[in-house]
């Protein structure tokens, strides 16, 4: 389902989880409840807590169920938070330079 929202605030049980795919970015509040939150390509299962904040990437694909319910609130990301994404990108670009580091070594001792 696709949200074009700044925010909204729903109630989910078990027994009906809502799937989320090719969204924008957002924030994913817990207000009442527990609600257990399982992002695609992400091996956590989240718990939800009130008061607890989860900040959801663009393309994330995303079921939240209630624990047995819960009510969440969606709320439009309103800044860019480094992401797992951005983390991974700065990692390879790190290793190739560790790398070229290593080879450049190895050169001057030649």
């Amino acid at each position: 389902m696709k949200f074009q929202f700044q925010r909204a605030r729903i109630c989910i049980e078990f027994e009906h989880p809502v799937v989320l795919q090719d969204v924008r970015a957002f924030d994913l509040v817990g207000i009442s409840g527990r609600a257990w939150v399982t992002i695609d390509g992400d091996p956590r299962d989240i718990l939800l807590e009130p008061g607890s904040t989860l900040h959801v990437e663009p393309g994330d694909f995303v079921v939240v169920s209630g624990m047995p319910s819960a009510e969440v609130a969606f709320l439009a990301a309103l800044s860019r938070p480094r992401t797992r994404r951005a983390f991974a990108a700065i990692g390879r670009r790190l290793g190739a330079a560790w790398r070229a580091l290593g080879v450049a070594r190895r050169l001057q001792r030649a």
